[in-house]
């Protein structure tokens, strides 16, 4: 309900980290890899990877080609 109110995706919300945010010194969430960043966060909030070895360097390298 306030990601509606907001007119925000939930996972914007869950996953929003403050640029002026220190980096971290543990994992961002408990059961997430330490080395786990901010888009890589949401894109698997979103479901658009997960959260193993071969998922996660297939999203880093599809987001390597973008650029």
């Amino acid at each position: 309900m306030i990601a509606a109110a907001l007119g925000a995706r939930p996972a914007i919300l869950l996953s929003h980290i403050p640029i002026d945010m220190p980096v971290p010194e543990t994992p961002l969430a408990a059961g997430l890899p330490a080395d786990i960043e901010q888009p890589e966060l949401r894109a698997w909030l979103e479901s658009r990877t997960s959260l193993d070895h071969r998922a996660r360097l297939r999203w880093a390298i599809d987001q390597v080609s973008r650029c």
